[in-house]
């Protein structure tokens, strides 16, 4: 008896906490109760109503910005039913004020609205990306899983299983690109990795409606959420409508994706089929070899322009280092300034983008004024 009243009377306190905050549209600023000082963008599902438990995404962008995510899951929350707070307070910096922007927020969206629980996630963009991996990981287990945007593991090497689901993202000329790939060729527990044409950015709300739909079947996967039979024909239909407007290697993730995602729920001999017939035909192969050949040679060049960057920071004389540096820099601008995409053109954005983020500190006029130049 005294434990259904706490209840109800936590289920009205929340009630109560909530009802002026309006719903079906983003709210910029949302102050945590127990800590003014935290504070983040929240968006409320139109159908709102204390009386059920809600999912809910708790969102890190790199710069603070609270309402970049919000405003990328909104479209997702509103068709799931899902409650996104994106944290003002976390950003890129201290791993310590991430965390405790994580916890003030999970306490506050926990506290004032019905949530479950069980059906609490986590995302986030660059290095707010791997905040959201390392809550994820801590010990307490509150989080149910994480949609990665740009980055992955808060820390060199990481496991290759996780007991999460985990949806990658990562643009084509995103600096983080690799970093993702290398995510996906190295885990063996549930996960995906969406690659997307643009830069180092949060995903598109249409692939975040995507994330969102691979984390329900997850959840319906994992018992934390009943099976539907009409949503699990619906992610099933959009599936397979994905992997057939898709070429190359793409369709061949996704047809096997298909193929490992509703296993023993629909019949998945076509996906299983069409991944094998793509995977050994020449024309993905070759594909795939050229991935791998990028990828070596972009890793050989940043090699290279960190290293000279760390050579002008010896006793030596700097200008052959500088020059070299410049030299190389300014036939890689060439090539990201071409008219037409191609794999040329996103692998040398991907370098300079990332060396110049590496770079920022530089203390050499000649440099920063060359650098500028570049951004």
């Amino acid at each position: 008896m005294l434990r259904t009243t706490v209840f109800l009377y936590t289920l009205l306190t929340a009630a109560a906490s909530a009802a002026d905050l309006p719903k079906g549209q983003i709210i910029d600023d949302v102050k945590c109760e127990k800590d003014a000082s935290q504070s983040y963008a929240l968006y409320l599902p139109s159908n709102y109503t204390p009386d059920r438990a809600w999912p809910v995404l708790l969102a890190f962008d790199a710069r603070a910005n609270g309402k970049a995510p919000v405003t990328t899951y909104q479209a997702a929350a509103e068709k799931y039913g899902y409650i996104v707070a994106g944290s003002k307070n976390s950003r890129n910096g201290p791993y310590a004020i991430g965390v405790e922007a994580a916890h003030a927020m999970f306490v506050d969206v926990t506290t004032r609205f019905h949530t479950d629980l069980k059906r609490i996630y986590a995302t986030g963009h660059s290095g707010g990306s791997r905040l959201a991996m390392g809550l994820a990981l801590q010990k307490d287990k509150r989080y149910a899983g994480v949609v990665a945007s740009s980055a992955a593991f808060p820390f060199p090497n990481p496991p290759d299983k996780l007991d999460f689901p985990v949806f990658g993202t990562a643009g084509t000329e995103d600096f983080n690109y690799i970093e993702m790939q290398q995510f996906d060729r190295l885990m063996k527990s549930p996960h995906r990795v969406r690659i997307f044409t643009g830069g180092h950015t949060w995903p598109t709300s249409e692939l975040a409606i995507e994330a969102i739909e691979w984390l329900e079947l997850q959840a319906m996967r994992s018992g934390f959420e009943p099976r539907n039979e009409k949503s699990i024909d619906a992610f099933f239909a959009a599936a397979k409508k994905r992997a057939a407007a898709a070429t190359g290697v793409e369709s061949m993730q996704l047809w096997s994706g298909i193929a490992t995602d509703f296993d023993g729920w629909r019949d998945v001999t076509e996906a299983r089929n069409k991944a094998k017939a793509l995977s050994d035909s020449s024309a993905v192969k070759a594909e795939m070899e050229q991935r791998r050949e990028d990828e070596r040679y972009e890793s050989m060049v940043t090699a290279e322009l960190n290293g000279l960057l760390e050579d002008m920071s010896g006793p030596d004389d700097v200008a052959p280092f500088r020059e070299r540096m410049k030299s190389r820099l300014t036939d890689l601008q060439k090539r990201a300034t071409t008219a037409n995409d191609s794999n040329e053109r996103r692998l040398a954005r991907r370098v300079i983008r990332g060396f110049l983020l590496g770079a920022r500190d530089v203390q050499d006029p000649d440099l920063e004024k060359f650098f500028a130049t570049l951004r």
